[in-house]
């Protein structure tokens, strides 16, 4: 019933603007897509005013900072706290250490627990700033901010800027999101794909 009722509303609106020559299939969220559309030239001289433009970029400059602070700094400050943090850690450990990049191993035993991208992408890390916390934990930190990125891009896409701005804000500064990104376990990549699909 909501389905029709959305159609319906949808058609009478386009009925009554015939001048703009909009033509509008059944999409999520038509009566917003429409509206787009019939204010397309507004939208495009607000995107080339100068101030508006600028507050843009500023407020992206403020989510790169934020993302900075919340997922980067603070990775090599806290030894490995968690269980999950020191298996994922000692596996990578042995992998360099055994030169074995196919099959994970965890005290010498077979662990095929997780998928085995993190664990190359720990041991590409590992390998280039040494055998430490931020090292461990930076693959996390930057899917994390890809994960906050593609909500930015899904956001600004489908609704605007302001509401990516803060949908961006919101994510980066809730707790869980915060641990995820700065562990060195494979919930930020996962969260990461799952965002991007």
């Amino acid at each position: 019933i909501a389905l029709a009722k959305v159609e319906a509303d949808v058609e009478k609106i386009v009925e009554n603007k015939p001048e703009k020559g909009v033509s509008v299939g059944f999409v999520p969220n038509a009566k917003y897509r429409w509206y787009l559309k019939v204010h397309e030239d507004n939208v495009n001289e607000e995107n080339n005013n100068p101030r508006i433009a600028n507050r843009v970029s500023k407020d992206r400059w403020i989510l790169v900072g934020f993302v900075i602070l919340a997922f980067f700094l603070p990775l090599g400050i806290v030894p490995l706290f968690d269980l999950d943090e020191g298996a994922f850690s000692e596996a990578t450990r042995e992998m360099l250490l055994n030169h074995n990049y196919i099959t994970t191993y965890l005290n010498g035993d077979l662990r095929f627990d997780k998928p085995i991208l993190i664990y190359w992408l720990q041991a590409i890390s590992v390998s280039i700033f040494g055998l430490n916390e931020f090292a461990l934990r930076l693959p996390s930190a930057i899917a994390g901010a890809f994960w906050a990125g593609s909500i930015y891009w899904f956001s600004k896409r489908y609704f605007d800027e302001k509401i990516a701005f803060l949908a961006t804000i919101f994510m980066v500064g809730s707790l869980q999101i915060g641990i995820i990104a700065k562990a060195a376990i494979a919930d930020s990549l996962l969260n990461m794909f799952i965002a991007f699909s």
